[in-house]
């Protein structure tokens, strides 16, 4: 989706506890998603009858990065040697897959790793 929703109907979401992310199932609905991207606990820790009651799926970043990787590992390995070089030209000790731990990403951190070693 690339555009922006907007106009949606604030809707009850049983099994948030947190009232104030109603906005984000919302939208969710509103703009059809397949997959909600987010690293907040209330999404990711929803019981399994309330994940199953969505009409999409919820992914930290970190699953969302690995899928990608999953998908279309090419893509991933062209990006990940693109990273690799910018950084390594700039910062000779830079670590990529440290940086991705440090975002909250450890399993895609090891898919980058591994792109390295074949580079």
């Amino acid at each position: 989706m690339s555009e922006r929703i907007e106009g949606y109907p604030i809707l009850e979401m049983p099994g948030l506890a947190d009232r104030d992310d109603r906005h984000v199932h919302s939208a969710a609905v509103a703009g059809q998603v397949g997959i909600l991207v987010t690293d907040d606990r209330g999404f990711l820790d929803l019981d399994p009858a309330s994940m199953g009651a969505l009409s999409y799926d919820i992914v930290s970043a970190d699953g969302f990065l690995v899928l990608a990787d999953d998908s279309g590992p090419d893509a991933v390995r062209r990006m990940v040697r693109r990273q690799w070089e910018y950084w390594r030209g700039r910062d000779p000790a830079s670590d990529l897959p440290a940086r991705f731990v440090a975002a909250g990403c450890p399993a895609f951190a090891e898919r980058v790793a591994g792109h390295i070693r074949e580079l």
